[in-house]
């Protein structure tokens, strides 16, 4: 019995039959594999552009296992630019693929923080910029005569992706996967539903979080808001009412306290993925956001925060 564990142990532990470099002479229709390196163990530094609000913050402090980092471009028409990453990992997969979505207008690949998330338990995962990039306009811009990306960033980018990722997943390992899901907030929820309604079969679990659909009404009702506060600027929340506001929200959802804190002293709400810098109460994506702050002393085990009269009610 003992050598028959041994035997599992060791199967689950030997590397993929086929070598990450062999993935890039792999043929897939309407696309094209720019690079498939063995990326070694250690902290992953996250480029600039993928710096969005989808998703879990960037974890570059703690290291991410061994993996096989692949890098294709999709052109399902001849006016797609798609562009994806999908990693694999060398060691222990667990059978399981997660993709993950985006936030906004995308234009970038925006899930690492989720995406390292997943390759520490085992997972292969992958991400998509949905088919345009910040040289293709911002807000929107890129969707001016160009029908196909309209179409790309809705649904097919993360379709295509899907399909892609789980043939070179197939190839790699040998050996088919087990389960498929997907996560996404913002845009990525809506992704996620799409996926839902067009591709049913493209996962066996979707996390479709805060979702931003019926594009249409929701950026019709914006525009009309901002023409609004063009015509009546007097109308314009003040600072001292958006700080209020906030404290408010702040102070009854109450889940920093459960968040988790990175080195640079930033702390990251669970569910919302704000971050502040607990020094100073600060937003660093937005300044004139805070939290209130208060000091505190740890005596014999315990923490005693010094309140002002009007915290305590």
């Amino acid at each position: 019995m003992l050598g028959m564990l041994s035997l599992a142990l060791l199967g689950a532990a030997a590397p993929p039959p086929h070598s990450c470099d062999s993935l890039k002479a792999l043929q897939l229709p309407q696309a094209t594999i720019t690079s498939a390196v063995v990326v070694p163990s250690g902290p992953f530094v996250q480029p600039a552009a993928g710096r969005g609000r989808q998703g879990a913050p960037p974890e570059a402090a703690e290291p991410i296992p061994e993996h096989c980092r692949v890098k294709m471009v999709l052109k399902p028409t001849p006016d797609s630019n798609i562009n994806v990453e999908l990693w694999l990992p060398t060691e222990n997969w667990n059978g399981k693929f997660l993709a993950v979505g985006n936030g906004g207008w995308a234009g970038s690949i925006q899930g690492y923080g989720d995406m390292q998330a997943a390759l520490r338990r085992g997972y292969a995962t992958a991400a998509t910029d949905t088919g345009h990039s910040a040289a293709d306009g911002p807000n929107g811009m890129f969707a001016l005569g160009h029908p196909e990306k309209i179409v790309d960033f809705a649904y097919r980018a993360l379709h295509d992706m899907t399909v892609k990722s789980k043939r070179l997943i197939d190839v790699f390992y040998a050996e088919p996967l087990d389960y498929s899901y997907y996560k996404g907030c913002s845009t990525g929820g809506r992704q996620g539903v799409m996926a839902a309604q067009r591709y049913p079969g493209d996962y066996d679990g979707i996390i479709a979080g805060a979702l931003a659909n019926r594009h249409i009404h929701m950026h019709t009702a914006g525009s009309y808001r901002s023409i609004e506060l063009a015509r009546h600027p007097d109308e314009a929340l003040s600072e001292a009412k958006a700080k209020l506001v906030n404290d408010a929200v702040m102070k009854q959802c109450d889940t920093l306290g459960e968040g988790f804190l990175n080195q640079d002293g930033v702390v990251t709400c669970p569910w919302h993925a704000w971050q502040f810098q607990v020094a100073t109460g600060e937003c660093p994506d937005s300044p004139r956001l805070r939290v209130n702050r208060y000091e505190v002393e740890v005596r014999d085990g315990e923490v005693f925060a010094s309140l002002p009269v009007e915290a305590q009610r």
